[in-house]
């Protein structure tokens, strides 16, 4: 069983060359991973084998049941929800383990199609390959062209259009996770980025499931729990007054709503 992490808004690891990560993930009821949305240049497949999993990629989002999948493109911004027991697999994969043009010129939609018969030929293909993927790159390249063959065969494809409204809310993100700790307000924010304040409170909403305000509180009390995770004997406000929050009352009432894992 691999325990899901807490992800940053860039996920910098999976643009490292050669980047491939492979991982079945068993949830239980009680799952509940912080949702955060993230995005990398590498591209990244969702495979539900059992159970549900709530999948939200760019300003989609759709609760995908056993049988189904996702793809998430290079710098479209991501996160996933469990909703109870579920057996999942990830795969994040850089495009440059991909032979000639698969997955530069022609690329999935967020929630492709795909026959019960072919998803379980899937199963059977990551089954196989599991405990030989990470031998050496040859290994790593063979399985992400076979990958990327039986999708093109069992899935509807569509010619690479870049997206740049996720791209430009990526460099959002970005920013958000390196200043969270400051004083981070909507109206400061829309205007850094040069959006009308309505459009970019929508906007926020479409990409990340919640709005500015809850964001940053979750960023903040995931960052407070990491730090005292490493150092019990910290006091918790003094973390808080490092990870932004000025009011221990208002810290307190945050720690209560967003505190729980």
């Amino acid at each position: 069983m691999n325990t899901p992490k807490t992800t940053e808004f860039y996920e910098q690891a999976a643009d490292v060359s050669g980047h491939l990560y492979f991982a079945r993930y068993d949830y239980s009821p009680f799952d509940d991973p912080p949702a955060f949305a993230h995005f990398h240049d590498s591209v990244e497949f969702i495979l539900v084998r059992e159970g549900s999993y709530l999948v939200h990629i760019g300003t989609q989002e759709r609760l995908l049941s056993a049988g189904e999948i996702a793809f998430a493109d290079s710098f479209v911004p991501h996160f996933y929800r469990t909703t109870g027991a579920a057996v999942v697999y990830a795969i994040v994969i850089d495009k440059n383990l991909f032979s000639g043009d698969a997955l530069s010129s022609r690329v999935f939609p967020p929630f492709p199609a795909i026959s019960t018969d072919n998803f379980a030929a899937l199963m059977r293909f990551f089954d196989s390959c599991a405990p030989y993927i990470f031998e050496n790159d040859q290994t790593k390249s063979g399985f992400a062209d076979m990958l990327a063959g039986l999708l093109y065969a069992f899935c509807p494809s569509q010619e690479r259009k870049e997206n740049k409204t996720a791209r430009a809310f990526a460099e959002v993100l970005k920013y958000l996770n390196a200043h969270f700790r400051e004083d981070i307000s909507l109206a400061s924010l829309s205007a850094r980025f040069s959006y009308a304040e309505n459009y970019f409170s929508a906007l926020f909403n479409d990409f990340t499931g919640m709005s500015l305000r809850e964001y940053v509180n979750r960023r903040r009390i995931a960052e407070v729990l990491r730090l005292k995770a490493k150092d019990s004997s910290a006091s918790l406000f003094s973390l808080a007054l490092d990870c932004g929050y000025v009011s221990e009352k208002t810290f307190y009432r945050a720690l209560a709503k967003y505190g729980k894992k």
